[in-house]
């Protein structure tokens, strides 16, 4: 029978399994120290208005199906980051400020045209700090993406520094059709396209027709400052950015960071500071956050929040290019008994089970040696060898395969070794 997988959906095997798994237990371990606690979210929710608005931003991008009890439309959880809104809004409106909140797990969206990377469903690990409305949460949350970076030894980073509300800004007073014709430029970096298009009706036209040069370090900041001196709208989006680079001094934090004013990011629902994190290894952004009070308004309450995601399989990407994926544990040991009652073999196994060890026994019947080619070719670590010859004598034989050792033990000797706990190990 012929085995056919979407495109879009991929198996992970075992070993790959287990280094994303750490993967995402490091991040969770750097969200909690930074005193975030999990919110679990449910897979479906219900078409509303935040969604279609959502599904409109992604170009249809929303998995729908029907809701088999009421013929209501529901949605494949597309993004975390409307469901916390709502959680926050609702059922936790009453909760003391500040919320902080991390999650993870599969979020789920139809690729979209041109995309060399096809993907349906994506494992995601993010937080949300809702109800701190001073710049230093928007340091705060590039200083956690800057942990996880150390936390897994990821050089040649680069975080990149927006604000959604400067371009909003700039396009204010351009006609509809135009601001559409403004904003692909932009993303696609079309210098001369730029240049051969009136905007004079821009309420900006000046500060518009440069963008292109508001990208670099901290002196373009210093640059614009100056330049939007005055201008209600632009001045205090410029000032917030120094601001938090400030705090990000005043963390040593500022090394890889950078700003570029001309990138129209975000999903549809930020409206004020972005940011991106990039690494060798990922052929996009393996971080991405920002504000988004707009939202939070949506759902009926009114308050800032911002947050950021992880794309941990693309983590998975860059450590890999690395080479330096966590390893898998694989299993401790398989325990082979050939006695007739297994009772030694059931006994010790469950025995090490206790202590925090992972072991199988092995009952198929087959040539010992045997065992021992399997357990190397699966990835277990020792074998764990009883026979009635040996029990006798009171002894085990143990094979070590991480080790390349292979001995007769006693029995006590190896009670009294591992019956400590998984840190002999």
């Amino acid at each position: 029978m012929e085995f056919l997988l979407p495109k879009g959906v991929r198996i992970i095997p075992p070993a790959l399994a287990d280094s994303r798994e750490r993967i995402k237990e490091v991040i969770a371990s750097v969200f909690r120290r930074w005193g975030f606690r999990r919110v679990v979210t449910p897979t479906f929710e219900y078409y509303d208005e935040v969604y279609r608005k959502l599904d409109n931003w992604l170009n249809g991008g929303i998995v729908k199906i029907t809701e088999r009890e009421t013929g209501k439309i529901l949605v494949l959880r597309p993004d975390f980051t409307p469901q916390v809104a709502r959680i926050a809004s609702t059922i936790m409106k009453d909760y003391p400020r500040p919320l902080r909140l991390f999650y993870y797990g599969f979020v789920y969206r139809w690729p979209l045209n041109g995309l060399e990377k096809i993907e349906k469903e994506t494992y995601q690990a993010g937080l949300e700090l809702i109800g701190i409305e001073q710049p230093e949460a928007s340091s705060e949350m590039i200083a956690i993406a800057v942990e996880l970076l150390r936390e897994f030894k990821i050089e040649g980073w680069r975080i990149v520094v927006g604000h959604a509300g400067f371009t909003k800004a700039l396009l204010e007073g351009l006609p509809n059709d135009k601001k559409s014709i403004v904003f692909d430029i932009l993303k696609r970096k079309a210098r001369k396209d730029l240049y051969s298009l009136d905007i004079s009706e821009s309420k900006h036209p000046d500060i518009l027709r440069d963008i292109f040069s508001y990208a670099g370090d901290v002196t373009v900041l210093s640059y614009l400052m100056r330049k939007v001196e005055g201008r209600e709208d632009l001045f205090p989006i410029v000032k917030e950015l120094r601001v938090i680079y400030g705090f990000l001094e005043r963390y040593g934090l500022t090394k890889g960071v950078v700003f570029d004013l001309s990138e129209p990011r975000g999903m549809f629902y930020h409206n004020g500071f972005l940011f991106e994190v990039f690494a060798e290894g990922a052929g996009r952004s393996i971080a991405f956050g920002g504000r988004y009070e707009s939202l939070m308004e949506m759902y009926g309450r009114k308050e800032p929040a911002i947050g950021f995601g992880v794309n941990i399989d693309d983590i998975m990407d860059v450590l890999s290019a690395m080479k330096s994926l966590p390893p898998s544990h694989g299993v401790d040991f398989l325990i082979v008994d050939t006695t007739e009652s297994k009772d030694k073999g059931v006994s010790l196994a469950s025995l090490l089970r206790s202590k925090g060890y992972s072991v199988a026994r092995d009952i198929i019947k087959r040539d010992i040696n045997d065992s021992i080619y399997y357990a190397k070719t699966v990835g277990i670590r020792k074998v764990l060898v009883i026979t009635d010859e040996l029990l006798v004598m009171g002894k085990v034989r143990l094979v070590e395969i991480d080790e390349g050792r292979d001995m007769i033990v006693d029995e006590t000797t190896f009670v009294n070794t591992y019956g400590l706990g998984r840190k002999v190990l």
